[in-house]
């Protein structure tokens, strides 16, 4: 049985995705502190609290552009 694993991952890294802008632009938690005029702790305490949505990057939270308008906007 011939499995040609490279042939695989090319298929699916030309395939288009649809991905907006705000999804590819991430901020840590200093600067979504900095933009809400608050501390990095406020913003830490929101994320561990399930108010907004971030993902974990080794040590430290990234917040995509899009949970940020999505967390504004409630």
């Amino acid at each position: 049985m011939d499995t040609n694993l490279y042939g695989c991952r090319t298929i699916l890294y030309s395939m288009a995705m649809p991905v907006d802008d705000d999804e590819l632009t991430f901020y840590t938690t200093e600067e979504v502190a900095e933009i809400l005029r608050t501390t990095p702790r406020n913003i830490t305490a929101w994320i561990r609290e399930g108010k907004l949505h971030a993902v974990k990057v080794g040590k430290f939270y990234r917040i995509s552009e899009k949970d940020l308008k999505e967390f504004l906007r409630k």
